[in-house]
């Protein structure tokens, strides 16, 4: 089954706000909504997802989750509503999927934007209806006026631009193996790929380029990270592979986990780069997730071989 683009954006559209994930903060997220009224769409934000800035009592958490899956389906099955951008990241997107299951979205297919924690529903949403999905900013911290132009050009064009994408970064990345593949992109936040596993919608990495995120965590956690990945055959087929700047990782020591990758992946022919800013870091480069791609490594980059809309 081919993959099912969405809809692209144009002035006017509205885009629906939800908080998937943990609490956050209602400045940010209010800066974020007029960022995106400034580009030029109506912006529709439920009132309970203002009440999901603050983060629940223990004993309130299942209520809260079935609520956040609740307005979630709504606004997928909302045929006024063009796109889904999520507040934040943080915890807790896995425990809207036993509700998501329990109804059938294939006919609602649509923009549904977010990175971290969100990485458990583009990944669901893709694996379950084959939905082009956008590891890209969430509203309360990467959208605001002044942000990064990279980060503002990539989400507008990957939203609305009809046309092949190309290199939304433009800068050169660095090498960890040299080569050269094509084929559907995904990936996201490497713990929480980690938790597809085993499940109904666990990624599938064969014959494709995968994407790996990751945030201040220690040689340990992303050595056991990979090493589960290796086991469940993550590595077997996979074309190509490409890490995020890995952010805070080692302890900030970049050229560490850099070291540590080259180690790694000594033995696998493939092409492997690292440094594109997608995920957490000042930078957050939107990724269409399911479309068709390529890496090379002269010159290093990601090139994206077609729209993410129609």
């Amino acid at each position: 089954m081919r993959p099912i683009k969405p809809f692209g954006l144009v002035p006017g559209d509205r885009i629906g706000i939800v908080a998937p994930a943990s609490s956050f903060e209602s400045r940010g997220l209010k800066r974020g909504i007029n960022k995106l009224k400034w580009w030029g769409f109506d912006v529709v934000v439920p009132r309970p997802v203002f009440k999901h800035a603050k983060r629940p009592k223990d004993r309130d958490r299942r209520r809260r989750y079935k609520e956040k899956a609740e307005l979630l389906i709504k606004m997928i099955k909302d045929p006024s509503i063009a796109a889904i951008f999520c507040a934040e990241g943080g915890y807790g997107s896995i425990a809207l999927v036993p509700y998501l299951e329990e109804v059938d979205l294939s006919y609602h297919p649509k923009i549904f934007v977010g990175f971290s924690d969100i990485t458990i529903l583009l990944i669901y949403f893709f694996q379950k209806y084959r939905w082009v999905t956008f590891h890209g900013p969430t509203v309360a911290q990467e959208l605001y006026k002044g942000m990064p132009p990279t980060t503002e050009i990539a989400i507008q064009e990957s939203i609305t631009k009809k046309t092949r994408l190309g290199d939304l970064y433009g800068k050169p990345l660095e090498v960890i193996k040299s080569g050269e593949a094509s084929g559907l992109l995904v990936g996201g936040n490497l713990s929480r790929m980690i938790s597809t596993l085993g499940t109904s919608f666990e990624i599938d990495t064969d014959d494709r380029l995968f994407f790996i995120e990751e945030y201040d965590e220690g040689h340990m956690k992303i050595d056991g990270d990979l090493n589960h990945l290796k086991l469940a055959g993550k590595f077997d087929r996979v074309k190509g592979i490409i890490f995020s700047e890995m952010n805070r990782c080692m302890h900030g020591r970049k050229n560490e986990v850099k070291k540590y990758l080259r180690r790694y992946f000594r033995d696998m022919e493939i092409p492997i780069l690292f440094g594109l800013p997608s995920g957490h870091g000042v930078e957050n480069i939107t990724l269409p997730l399911g479309i068709r791609a390529k890496i090379s490594s002269d010159p290093a980059r990601l090139v994206l071989d077609e729209s993410a809309v129609r």
